[in-house]
């Protein structure tokens, strides 16, 4: 079967593109505004193999490296395809000669299986899982009645929630498809949430974020247009006082960014919301809810079940490709490196920190 590379992105029809998309990040709407804003300054390299499509692009700084588009957002990745193409599809991103960076792919995708095929004898694929998986619920009916996954002390714990936020004001629900008109209006509201949270001093805040606030712009307005975007809010009084960033499609909700108004911290407004669109999920007969973040502590709270990550490195059987593997090689050992260093200087700093014993703590002051 042959192959292309196109440097068109324009030329793909989107309904072709999204045949096969069963990720956020392999459709269009993604791919699009990722190009017009994290990826800018990238050159776009899609590879097309009957039906399959790689949607890579090489990064202006290493000109010799083949990755994802949106690759600088962290999000989980794969190439579009079925079984009967992706054989076809390894073979040629193989053809490229490039070496390929492919940070945060689901650790159960065929087209890993099929690099490693495809690169026998002609490289060598590198696989590191990631500590960080992806968490999702998988629902079934019975989560059309969330509250009865916890145990009775938290589901009292939700019921004393929700009478919290009803004793500031009128608490209401909203899981919204907007169309394109309607966009703008509510990622403004899901801005001011986040600028009320702890994600603006940390800097990750669309409010404070210049690519982050031009990315979710044009991708929420992309989105909305294919008709897949969800904006979901808690609010009393009218304020918005949680929110969830959203889409639908394959009978999965995916989402992007979750935010609470810190104010409103007692009330657990976060967790509230998240009840509701879950239960929205479910009586609609979603198959499952999708973090699409890392999972941590709180993410724990709600699902033990993940999605393994990995990332993938294949380098080609040439000069330039042996030279990266090294470099690469490199860099991991230091990168490691550093990171004990940071652990080891933090251990030797608490126990370096004084602490006076019992008796010194019990003696007579020294005047």
């Amino acid at each position: 079967m042959s192959f292309n590379e196109h440097a068109g992105f324009g030329t793909f029809d989107p309904s072709r593109w999204n045949k096969l998309a069963r990720l956020p990040t392999q459709r269009y709407c993604w791919a699009r505004a990722c190009l017009e804003t994290v990826n800018r300054r990238d050159r776009e390299r899609l590879i097309t193999c009957g039906d399959a499509l790689a949607p890579f692009l090489i990064k202006h700084e290493e000109p010799h490296r083949i990755a994802f588009i949106g690759d600088p957002i962290g999000e989980p990745y794969d190439v579009l395809s079925n079984d009967n193409t992706i054989d076809d599809l390894a073979e040629s991103i193989v053809k490229t000669g490039l070496v390929l960076d492919l940070r945060r792919i689901p650790a159960e995708a065929p087209i890993i299986g099929a690099l490693q095929r495809a690169y026998r004898g002609r490289g060598s694929v590198v696989v590191i899982p990631r500590r960080a998986s992806c968490p999702y619920i998988e629902l079934d009916e019975t989560w059309c009645e969330p509250e009865q996954h916890f145990s009775a002390r938290w589901r009292s714990t939700f019921r004393r929630m929700r009478r919290k936020a009803e004793s500031i004001g009128e608490v209401t629900f909203e899981i919204i498809a907007p169309n394109p008109k309607q966009v703008r209006a509510l990622l403004s509201e899901v801005i001011t949430v986040e600028a009320a949270s702890w994600m603006k001093e940390a800097g990750i805040a669309m409010a404070v974020s210049r690519w982050r606030l031009r990315f979710y712009r044009r991708y929420a307005r992309y989105a909305a247009h294919e008709g897949i975007l969800r904006f979901c809010f808690l609010r009393i009084d009218g304020k918005p006082v949680a929110t969830e960033f959203a889409v639908e499609f394959d009978r999965r909700l995916f989402v992007h960014k979750i935010a609470y108004d810190e104010a409103f911290e007692s009330c657990s407004p976060g967790s509230l919301l998240r009840l509701e669109v879950i239960r929205y999920a479910a009586e609609h007969g979603l198959r499952s809810y999708e973090f699409q973040g890392k999972d941590t502590d709180w993410t724990y709270f709600w699902t033990k079940t993940v999605r393994p990550m990995v990332w993938l490195r294949a380098y080609p059987l040439t000069a330039r490709g042996l030279w990266m593997r090294s470099h690469d090689t490199v860099r991991a050992g230091k990168r490691r490196v550093g990171n004990w260093t940071a652990r080891l200087k933090g251990k030797l700093r608490k126990a370096l920190i004084w602490r006076p014993t019992d008796r010194a703590r019990q003696a007579p002051p020294a005047n």
